[in-house]
């Protein structure tokens, strides 16, 4: 679905680039029919896509706990945190490991690279 909706804005992209580009002025009449067939067919697409089925449903239940390690910003990205921070993120998710089907935590909670990080990322698995 996500290539679908990429094509279309790159198709709606193309069109209006061709637009301005060949018609310097706006207000002549091959330009407005042009926008008229342009927002035509965006709404045309957008009412065919409502009609796809774009998830499946199912009875099964996902258990999501969130992780919030509340780390100050200033102390977080210090090289001597680094490791604390981490443990603090690790010691906060590991109730959750065995009752939660995904632990979320925020995208700085690995105040480091991942490459750097490995060895601590491949504990968590």
């Amino acid at each position: 679905m996500l290539i679908i909706a990429a094509l279309i804005k790159t198709l709606f992209c193309h069109l209006f680039y061709r637009i301005t580009k060949s018609q310097p002025n706006p207000d002549t009449p091959k330009t407005l029919s042009v926008t008229a067939i342009t927002i035509l067919l965006i709404i045309a697409v957008g009412n065919g896509l409502k009609s796809l089925n774009w998830f499946e449903q199912t009875d099964k239940s996902t258990s999501i706990a969130l992780v919030q390690g509340n780390i100050e910003q200033s102390i977080k990205w210090q090289p001597e945190n680094e490791m604390p921070t981490m443990q603090t993120y690790l010691a906060m998710s590991q109730p959750h490991f065995e009752s939660s089907d995904i632990v979320i935590w925020p995208e700085a909670a690995v105040p480091r690279l991942e490459v750097i990080s490995n060895d601590f990322l491949r504990k968590l698995i």
